[in-house]
C-alpha cells in the first residue's frame, strides 16, 4: 500500500477511534476552560486572512499588469517544427 493510502488509513482510524472515546455522553457536563479567549481567537484568524487578501489582491495585479500587452504591440504569427524552423509573421499593431 502507497504510503498517502497508509497515512490516510491511520489518521481516518484515530478521528473513529477518539470520536468514540470522548462522544458526548447523557449527564456529563463539559468543565469550563480558562483557556478561552475570544479577542485571542478571533485575532488569529482575521490577521491571516487579512493577509492572504492582501497576497490575492497583489498577486492578480501583478498577473493582470504581466498579461496585458502595451498598446501599440506587434502580434506575432510563429509556426515552428521539430528540427526544421518555419516562421509566418503577421505584423499587426493595435
Amino acid at each position: 500500500m502507497p504510503w498517502p493510502a497508509r497515512t490516510f488509513s491511520a489518521i481516518a482510524i484515530c478521528v473513529v477511534y477518539f470520536t468514540i472515546k470522548y462522544r458526548h455522553r447523557p449527564g456529563h457536563k463539559p468543565e469550563p476552560s480558562a483557556a478561552h479567549n475570544d479577542v485571542l481567537e478571533i485575532t488569529w484568524t482575521v490577521i491571516p486572512t487579512i493577509i492572504c487578501v492582501f497576497l490575492f489582491w497583489y498577486g492578480w495585479h501583478s498577473y493582470i499588469r504581466v498579461v496585458t500587452p502595451p498598446n501599440k504591440a506587434v502580434e506575432i504569427d510563429v509556426l515552428a517544427r521539430y528540427l526544421q524552423r518555419m516562421e509566418a509573421y503577421r505584423a499587426k499593431t493595435r
